[in-house]
Formats: structure tokens, C-alpha cells, sequence
């Protein structure tokens, strides 16, 4: 897949001043003590809510299922606030402090290692694109765009689709992380060999996840433990899996299809043209998804920490404004899901024919 990777006049104005911003305000375009706070914050409500579960075993039903709730928010929130940061670059001036906290995606039973080809080289090149976007691939489940083939019981896709979506973090820390182990590919994108530690690591954390979230808890409350996992990893996998749809998987949102493997846009009009902002004027919603409501910002700057994307944002509107290049935005969250996701689910549900 190829494109025209030149640098538009629009784009290099905007890179222009979006350095300047920075340059201007003297300040680095990593985290910073706002994304160390942040830090803090989930990693205290993930051991929290992991501790009182385990060393408090004979609690109230209804206060187990709240704080099995709020563990599967902090794992989502990890996710959204440190590892994606990490993962990118971003959260640190310091490539050691980057790993580092890109590992803590393994302890929460994902591979860091699946997950940079899957999402820095996959994803982030080749948005909405078939067969190289791994996002966009349902094994015929759901039909999330055009292109795809249409199938009778897409019709209730609009209906179905969050109850399976509960279920996307057990299938990726399962099955999707050991199909890319094996096939060593994510959609045309092959995953850089792996060297002997990295294997070890790979199947190191797999089994210590194991060892963390069902040894323990069965030993400690028996059998009924596996009832809190399976709340805990239903709520991790809607919470996700609606942020990651929201940002592509939308009415607004383009799906072009290549020519001779060229896409007609250039790289960075293509980001633009895929990729749907929601919800940015909330502050509750930018803190708790880490930023990932600015995804088209993200798609532009992903070396940069989400702590900017605010003001990135409205140099970004700018330049958009005078190059006459559609920006596409939900302005909250509930028209994000209903108009923009739900309703996108339902158009591609429609018999084409």
C-alpha cells in the first residue's frame, strides 16, 4: 500500500505552528507532571479497587460488582492515559520511562509488543483501509463499512453490537495476541521478529496475568471470582471498544478504497478524511479517555503527548478553516455513539443490493 507520503502546503503550515506553540511557551511536547498525575491516579484506583477485592474477600455483593466495575475502568483508563502515551513515544522525554510504562499494558494481560505493530504501523498508517487496518476487521461479525461483504444478520448489528463488544478484551488478550504470536502478521503488516527475551516476556506475562486475575482470586473467594473477572472484563471491553469506534467507525468518518494499492489522498489528508473527533469541549470525557476523543489531532501528532491535544486542537481548526479542509466532529459523546456509531452500525446493516 502506498501514498503520497510529500507534505502538503497545509500540513507543513500547520507543523510550522504547532512547533512554534511549543517553542513559544517553552515547554516539551511530552506528558509532564499533568500526565504523571494522571498516572498516579489510575494506577492508585487499579490496586485499590485489585486490593479490597482480595484482601477483603467477605464484602457486600453490591460493593464486590462496584469495585469490579471500577477495576475494569481502570484497566480501560490505563490503557487510554499511560500505555498509549508510552506506547507512542509521548509520555516521556526518556525512551527507558517509555518502555517501561508500555509494559504495563502486559500486566493487564496485552501484549505491548502485538500492540505497537497492530496500532503504531497498522492502525496509524493505514486507518480504515481493508485488509491492512486490523481495527476495522470483524471476521464477518459486524459489517463496519462499505466494503465489506453484507451478510443477513448485519440488519440487528445496531442491536448486537455492544454485547459483543464486551467481549473484545477477553478475545484480544486471548486469542488475538497468540494469532499474532504464530502468523507473526496484523492485516499485510508483518510484526518484527521476535528476538528469545522478547518471547519470554510474551509468555511471562501471560502467565503471571493468569496467576494475578483467576489463581488468586479463586483461592481467595473461590469459584464466584470468575463472576467479578467476567464483569470487570466486560465493562474494559465496552468502555474501549466504543472510544476506538467512535473515532473511526462513524457516519462522518471515509473508507477509501485503494487503486493499484495507491490511496488517491496524500498521508495526511487521509488521516483527516478517516478519522472523527467527539466530545472535545468535555473535560470529563478528554481526562477520563486520555485525549482519544481528539483522534484526528492524535492521527496528525501521535509523538505527541494527549496532554496538548486542546491546544493543538485549535491551532489545527485554523489552518483547517483556511485550507478549506472538513474537519469531522461530534460535539458530545451521546451523539458520538447514537448519530455517529450507532447510527453508521445501522446504515452498513442495510441490505446494499
Amino acid at each position: 500500500m502506498k501514498f503520497n507520503m510529500q507534505k502538503s502546503a497545509m500540513f507543513i503550515e500547520l507543523d510550522n505552528r504547532v512547533d512554534a506553540y511549543f517553542e513559544r511557551n517553552k515547554i516539551s511536547k511530552t506528558g509532564g507532571w499533568r500526565l504523571y498525575i494522571k498516572t498516579i491516579f489510575w494506577l492508585a484506583l487499579f490496586l485499590t479497587s485489585y486490593s479490597l477485592l482480595i484482601f477483603f474477600p467477605e464484602q457486600s455483593k453490591p460493593i464486590a460488582i462496584i469495585l469490579c466495575i471500577v477495576q475494569g475502568l481502570s484497566w480501560a483508563g490505563i490503557g487510554f492515559n499511560v500505555v498509549h502515551d508510552a506506547s507512542h513515544g509521548s509520555y516521556s522525554g526518556s525512551k527507558a520511562i517509555n518502555k517501561t510504562f508500555s509494559y504495563l499494558f502486559d500486566w493487564l494481560g496485552v501484549s505491548n509488543y502485538m500492540w505497537r505493530s497492530k496500532h503504531n504501523i497498522a492502525h496509524h498508517t493505514y486507518p480504515n483501509i481493508e485488509d491492512e487496518d486490523d481495527d476495522i476487521e470483524t471476521l464477518g461479525l459486524m459489517r463496519l463499512t462499505p466494503n465489506q461483504k453484507w451478510k443477513w444478520y448485519h440488519r440487528l448489528q445496531a442491536f448486537y453490537a455492544i454485547p459483543l463488544y464486551s467481549l473484545l478484551y477477553v478475545a484480544w488478550i486471548s486469542k488475538k495476541d497468540l494469532e499474532k504470536y504464530k502468523i507473526g502478521i496484523v492485516g499485510n503488516t508483518k510484526i518484527p521478529k521476535m528476538k528469545k527475551w522478547d518471547k519470554i516476556l510474551f509468555w511471562f506475562f501471560k502467565v503471571l496475568y493468569l496467576f494475578i486475575y483467576f489463581f488468586i482470586p479463586i483461592l481467595v473467594s473461590g469459584p464466584v471470582a470468575l463472576i467479578g473477572y467476567f464483569i470487570a472484563a466486560k465493562v474494559c471491553g465496552i468502555t474501549i471498544s466504543l472510544v476506538f469506534q467512535l473515532a473511526h467507525i462513524v457516519r462522518k468518518a471515509q473508507f477509501p478504497i485503494p487503486v493499484n494499492d495507491k490511496i488517491e489522498s496524500d498521508f495526511y489528508l487521509h488521516q483527516i478524511r478517516t478519522t472523527s473527533d467527539f466530545a472535545t469541549n468535555s473535560k470529563i470525557v478528554s481526562w477520563f479517555v486520555g485525549g482519544l476523543n481528539f483522534q484526528v489531532i492524535h492521527h496528525l501528532f501521535p509523538k505527541i503527548s494527549h496532554v496538548h491535544y486542546g491546544a493543538i486542537q485549535k491551532i489545527s481548526l485554523g489552518v483547517f478553516r483556511e485550507y478549506g479542509v472538513k474537519y469531522n466532529h461530534y460535539n458530545t459523546l451521546i451523539g458520538a455513539i447514537f448519530n455517529g456509531h450507532i447510527g453508521h452500525l445501522w446504515d452498513m446493516g442495510k441490505n446494499p443490493h
